[in-house]
This record gives C-alpha cells, sequence and structure tokens, in this order.
C-alpha cells in the first residue's frame, strides 16, 4: 500500500483504529476501519469504485479525523463520476446525507481544515446533479440533500 502524494505532501500519517473509533465500541466505525483501514488515498479510492453502494456509509460513522484523511476519495469520486448505461446513480445524495451527519458527531472539530474543500465539493454537486443522477427526482434528491451539508457548514462556521 503506497502513500499518495496527498498524503506525503501534508506529512498526514494513515488514521489508526482509533481515529476511526475514537470512544470504541462503535460497530459501524470498526465496520469502516474494516473497509478503509491502512489504506491509501489511492487504494481506499480504488476499494470505494468497486462498490459505492457498500462503502458510501462508512465515511458517515468513521471518526472526524479518518473521515479528513479520507475525505479526498468522496471528492474524487463524485468529480469524476459519469453515467453510464450500468449505472443510474452515483450515490451522492447518500454520500452528502453522510457529509453532514459528520457535522454531528463529538469528532466534528476535526473537519475545520477541510471545510472549503467540502464547500467546494457541495457546490460542485449541487450545479452538476445531472452527471450525478439519471432520474430528475433523483437529482433533486441530491440537491436536497446536500443543502444539508450547506447547512451543516453555515452552522458549523456561525
Amino acid at each position: 500500500m503506497s502513500r499518495s502524494s496527498y498524503e506525503e505532501g501534508t506529512g498526514v500519517s494513515l488514521p489508526s483504529v482509533q481515529d476511526f473509533d475514537p470512544f470504541g465500541g462503535d460497530l459501524d466505525a470498526q465496520s469502516a476501519w474494516r473497509s478503509f483501514g491502512g489504506l491509501s488515498i489511492a487504494d481506499a479510492l480504488a476499494r470505494f469504485r468497486e462498490n459505492p453502494i457498500h462503502y458510501q456509509e462508512d465515511f458517515m460513522f468513521m471518526g472526524g479525523r479518518a473521515f479528513v484523511f479520507y475525505f479526498p476519495v468522496l471528492d474524487a469520486f463524485l468529480r469524476e463520476f459519469r453515467l453510464t448505461e450500468h449505472e443510474d446513480d452515483s450515490q451522492a445524495a447518500i454520500i452528502g446525507s453522510g457529509i453532514a451527519a459528520q457535522f454531528r458527531w463529538p469528532t466534528a472539530s476535526h473537519l475545520v481544515p477541510i471545510r472549503p474543500a467540502i464547500r467546494s465539493l457541495a457546490d460542485y454537486v449541487c450545479s452538476h446533479t445531472e452527471q450525478l443522477a439519471a432520474d430528475p427526482e433523483e437529482q433533486r434528491r441530491i440537491a436536497r440533500d446536500w443543502q444539508a451539508v450547506y447547512r451543516a457548514l453555515d452552522s458549523a462556521t456561525s
């Protein structure tokens, strides 16, 4: 498992099991650790791309430090996603819900350094819903769920 230039450039080390489950005993956080623990950003992105519907909720439940480290996975996935004949949904709505949930956890203070990156991704998602879902109702759901991200960002900065 190689380190990405993101990791090397920031000097950030891989998150520990405690970064995923900071209070101990959270089964969802432990599941996120089993999915992504020890993976570089590049390896985590490759794993996420394999089955986003399976891995999306891991980002909702991992601790703040782990979420901050692996946020580039969500950012890259959503910005690169294009609908194909084999898939009709990017899971963007659920990913937005997961990001909004991170602001409700006791580890939300860890998100401070990436707030601008989260806002940038929210701007991108809300202006590209047609690339993220084929169904107009799903496009509206994406926009609605990402409005919760904006609200979380705004309430976290006030």
